[in-house]
């Protein structure tokens, strides 16, 4: 099972197994926009880049929408 880890504020993040990482994901500690990396990527990317993690609730999810809101 890979691990992961995400940058935020210059800071990384780290190792979390994949259901640690889509529960923070889901919490909305991190964001589509964050870097996140694991073993065997060339570099750091966004989130929302990384498809079997970008599918996770809070990534998928536009930080302008107002849930309800239609």
């Amino acid at each position: 099972m890979s691990e992961w880890y995400y940058g935020q504020g210059g800071q990384q993040e780290g190792p979390f197994d994949e259901a640690a990482m889509r529960g923070r994901i889901a919490a909305g500690q991190v964001s589509a926009t964050d870097l996140v990396w694991r073993e065997g990527m060339a570099e750091w990317i966004p989130l929302a880049q990384v498809s079997e993690l970008a599918a996770a609730p809070a990534a998928a999810a536009s930080p302008y929408e107002t849930p309800g809101a239609n």
